[in-house]
C-alpha cells in the first residue's frame, strides 16, 4: 500500500526539467558521435610495445701501431769564405740551355751580275804628266785628284779635277796627259765592258821629275 503511494506521487517541475535536459544531452552526444565530432567513450585496447634491448657493444682490441723510424737529419754548415777571397769584379754569366736549336731556313742568295771596276792595264802603264817649267822654277809641288771617264774600249773620254794641287798649270798638265796617252781596262758587267767614271791621284814631286 505504501509502495503504490510512492509511485503515484507526482513528479515536481525541477525533476521534469532534469529528465528533459538529460535526454537532450544524450541525443546530442549520439549525433556528435555519429558525425565523428566526439570520439566514442569506449577506447581501443592498448597494444603492448616490444622494446628490444640493445646488444652490449663488442670490445674490439686496438690495432697495434707500427713505429716509423725517421732518419736523423744532419745539417752540414756551409763553408765560410773570407771576404777577401770573393771576386766581385767578374760579372755573372747566365747560359740559357736549349735542347732543340732553332731551325733557320737558309735561303741561297740570288746570283747577281758580276761587276768588275776600272783598273790599270799592266801592258800599258800610266805615263807621268809633264812638269811645267814655271812650276819647277817656283818650286810648286803637290797632288791632284782626278776623275776620268773610261769608255768601253779603255780610252779616256773626259777628265776633271776633284782636288787641286794649288797650281793650275800642274792640274792642267795631269788632265792633258790622261786624255792623250792613258789607256785603262774598262769596267765589265758579266764580262761585257761599259763606260764608268774612275778616280785616281797624280803626284808632282821635283825630285822625281
Amino acid at each position: 500500500m505504501s509502495t503504490q503511494t510512492a509511485v503515484r506521487r507526482p513528479v515536481g517541475a525541477l525533476g521534469r526539467m532534469g529528465v528533459v535536459a538529460g535526454l537532450h544531452v544524450a541525443a546530442l552526444y549520439l549525433i556528435a558521435t555519429s558525425l565523428g565530432i566526439v570520439p566514442p567513450l569506449i577506447s581501443e585496447p592498448a597494444t603492448a610495445q616490444l622494446i628490444q634491448e640493445a646488444e652490449p657493444p663488442i670490445d674490439v682490441p686496438p690495432q697495434p701501431t707500427v713505429a716509423h723510424l725517421q732518419e736523423p737529419t744532419v745539417s752540414v754548415p756551409e763553408p765560410v769564405v773570407p771576404f777577401d777571397a770573393i771576386d766581385n769584379t767578374q760579372d755573372q754569366i747566365i747560359v740559357e740551355r736549349r735542347d732543340d736549336p732553332p731551325v733557320i731556313d737558309v735561303v741561297p742568295p740570288t746570283p747577281g751580275p758580276v761587276i768588275v771596276g776600272v783598273r790599270q792595264d799592266p801592258r800599258r802603264p800610266l805615263t807621268k804628266p809633264a812638269y811645267p817649267a814655271s812650276d819647277v822654277r817656283q818650286g810648286n809641288e803637290g797632288k791632284v785628284e782626278l776623275e776620268i771617264y773610261v769608255t768601253p774600249d779603255g780610252r779616256i773620254a773626259d777628265a776633271r779635277v776633284l782636288r787641286s794641287t794649288g797650281s793650275p798649270t800642274l792640274d792642267q798638265s795631269a788632265v792633258d796627259e790622261a786624255k792623250r796617252r792613258w789607256r785603262m781596262l774598262p769596267a765589265t758587267r758579266n764580262g761585257v765592258p761599259y763606260a764608268q767614271w774612275h778616280r785616281l791621284v797624280v803626284a808632282f814631286n821635283l825630285e822625281d821629275r
